[in-house]
């Protein structure tokens, strides 16, 4: 690919790469797009981005996006780099396309930086297979995505609070003194933020929410057989029993994401999944996402707590001079997702 110019994105690119975009589906059986008001909207979460593109002939074929933060690390703040957005054109796989977007926005955001990271779908084998070749990822840290569906009201044992992302963030900090990888909070910078809950007692369970509806909102594009076949099998009982959603294709998931969410014990936890589930059904979400390290103890509590849960693996790939270690406890920028 002689021809191939890596150039900035403007404005005038959006639309090739919300193409571009169209062609890129995530997973296998149950696969899902992004759908993007503009492709560069989700970048406006940062003060310091960069979006590059890849051009051949003037056809967009490839498009990647970085970004720099401070976060704290062992008592340092220090200046790491997320890699995301990478797309390519099915057609232009085979040729390094990848590994040279990534190079060059790292060229273009600066080398100085202290760590290097991405966030990869455990079930997405090519991109994690592309990640361990051209990235180089010294550490990788297992994350789970939790799923529960959002169908019928659940008991709250106790009068819930609308409280502020500030004092959930700082209180949530609080409770996890060990916390590293933790970046400036800038309420001006969560333009996906909903609203933040506590139980009666914030100090014993709180949480903020987030959407990505208006950013990156998920487009279903096939449903597995059996999803279907169950679908149909139950669509005569829905007007009679409450039941989870099955989503069809084409369909928007109507969802909403949980940050700084922390916990006491099962008994509060208990009750802030109650709240969360109706305060999201009162506004006609389907599906409330956590994103958590694997062997966080809110994830115990969660699936205690009686609400259906379901988990998908996810991955953190980092490197650099200073980077986040296995047994860490890491926090996960909500901007990042």
């Amino acid at each position: 690919m002689s021809d191939l110019r890596i150039l900035p994105y403007t404005g005038e690119d959006n639309e090739a790469a919300l193409s571009l975009e169209e062609q890129c589906v995530q997973g296998k059986s149950l696969s899902l797009k992004f759908c993007r008001p503009t492709f560069h909207a989700r970048s406006e979460v940062y003060d310091n981005c960069r979006i590059l593109c890849a051009k051949v002939g003037g056809m967009l074929v490839g498009i990647v996006a970085g970004t720099v933060k401070f976060v704290k690390l062992r008592e340092e703040m220090i200046r790491a780099a997320y890699i995301y957005d990478l797309r390519v054109h099915p057609d232009y796989r085979k040729y390094g396309l990848a590994k040279r977007l990534a190079s060059a926005v790292l060229d273009d955001i600066g080398q100085s930086v202290d760590c290097i990271y991405t966030l990869i779908a455990g079930q997405n084998e090519r991109a994690i297979g592309l990640a361990r070749r051209s990235f180089g990822a010294k550490v990788v840290l297992p994350l789970t995505y939790a799923v529960l569906p959002v169908y019928k009201t659940l008991k709250e044992e106790e009068q819930h609070r609308f409280t502020d992302a500030s004092g959930v963030h700082q209180t949530y900090l609080e409770r996890n003194p060990s916390m590293e990888f933790v970046p400036e909070f800038d309420e001006q910078k969560l333009l996906g933020y909903v609203a933040s809950l506590s139980v009666a007692n914030p100090e014993e369970g709180s949480c903020s929410i987030w959407t990505n509806e208006n950013l990156l909102a998920e487009q279903v594009v096939t449903v597995p057989v059996y999803l279907r076949i169950l679908r149909a099998m139950t669509t005569p009982l829905r007007p009679f029993l409450k039941m989870p959603s099955i989503p069809m294709s084409d369909e928007i998931v109507r969802s909403w994401f949980l940050f700084d969410f922390y916990a006491t014990d099962e008994r509060s936890a208990r009750n802030l999944m109650a709240t969360v589930n109706n305060f999201a059904l009162s506004h006609d979400k389907k599906f409330v996402y956590i994103f958590l390290q694997s062997h966080d103890p809110a994830l115990v509590l969660i699936r205690r707590s009686g609400c259906p849960v379901f988990t998908f693996p996810y991955l953190l790939l980092a490197k650099g001079q200073k980077i986040p270690c296995e047994s860490d406890k890491v926090y996960l920028d909500i901007r990042d997702v």
